[in-house]
């Protein structure tokens, strides 16, 4: 039969005793890592930042279409009165289409070429042939082309009898 005292065996207590606590600490341990609040593991060390996700840049926006730029077409000329280099009124309209498009389209160039009759002293017309190219030249400037986009030809005259009109002129070319 067993005896009262058995039950209480000190070396079967003691292995019951720290069995007991061992799971009690397993238990506990669990506990406080998976709390937020403690970790034991970290404690006192700051928690690692966020990762920074950077905002996906937005697209820029397309570029606006290049104003249409009336046609010209070349060979344009320009008339001038007799013996003089001055533009008038009807010559702004065939400068402004060249100067549009020479500011539109920086690459494109044109040539100007002066011509003057055979009438008169020929140092005295390619004189003016030349202001001539330089007045139209100027225009250009002023409308929106820049000096590198027009080429200055060397004045040439008008043989023949064509029409007096059409040895006062420059005309404009694309070189």
């Amino acid at each position: 039969m067993y005896r009262f005292w058995m039950l209480f065996d000190p070396r079967r207590t003691l292995v019951a005793l720290f069995a007991f606590l061992f799971g009690l600490a397993l238990i506990i341990h669990f506990i406080l890592l998976t709390t937020t609040r403690y970790n034991w593991l970290t404690a006192g060390q700051q928690p690692a930042p966020a990762p920074v996700v950077a905002a996906p840049a937005a697209a820029p926006a397309p570029a606006p279409a290049p104003p249409p730029v009336a046609t010209v077409t070349l060979p344009a000329s320009i008339y001038f009165a007799v013996g003089i280099a001055t533009l008038d009124d009807s010559a702004k309209g065939t400068i402004g289409l060249v100067g549009a498009t020479l500011k539109a389209s920086p690459t494109s160039k044109v040539a100007l070429t002066g011509y003057t009759d055979v009438t008169g002293d020929a140092a005295k017309n390619k004189t003016l042939a030349k202001d001539r190219a330089k007045a139209v030249r100027d225009a250009l400037v002023a409308a929106g082309g820049t000096l590198d986009q027009i080429i200055m030809k060397p004045p040439a005259s008008v043989t023949g009898s064509g029409d007096a009109r059409e040895a006062r002129r420059v005309e404009i070319n694309t070189p």
